[in-house]
């Protein structure tokens, strides 16, 4: 089942404008990470309770150790497919780049330290 769902999101994302690498790394980040069964695993046994249903405890205590596990295995596989894909499929984008480098040009800039620097190096070309 997670196979064709790799595939389908692959496919699914195929009409768009993205690379291969990037389509497969959206297949590995749209695994499923239990966040449904952590939202409806606890109603069952609730529900149970409220009715006071005695024979369903035992079952709603079964659907709830069952999601509880489910996110402790999926949740965790698809964070460290994401950090340990990301780097790998997916480039910077050019104009991200290029901030990055302007931002890293401006740092620690001592203007009077330039100005100095400047005029050494003129003192040193007239020698």
């Amino acid at each position: 089942a997670l196979l064709f769902r790799m595939v389908g999101t692959f496919f699914a994302v195929s009409c768009g404008n993205l690379n291969a690498k990037e389509k497969i790394f959206l297949a590995f980040a749209w695994m499923p990470k239990a966040t449904v069964q952590a939202a409806l695993g606890p109603i069952f046994l609730e529900r149970a309770r409220l009715l006071e249903m005695t024979e369903m405890y035992q079952m709603g205590e079964q659907i709830l150790t069952l999601a509880v596990l489910s996110i402790l295995i999926t949740a965790p596989l698809g964070a460290v497919s994401i950090m340990g894909l990301g780097p790998k499929l997916l480039d910077k984008n050019k104009n991200e780049q290029d901030d990055e480098e302007d931002e890293n040009d401006n740092v620690n800039v001592d203007p009077e330290n330039e100005v100095n620097e400047f005029h050494m190096v003129q003192d040193k070309d007239e020698d």
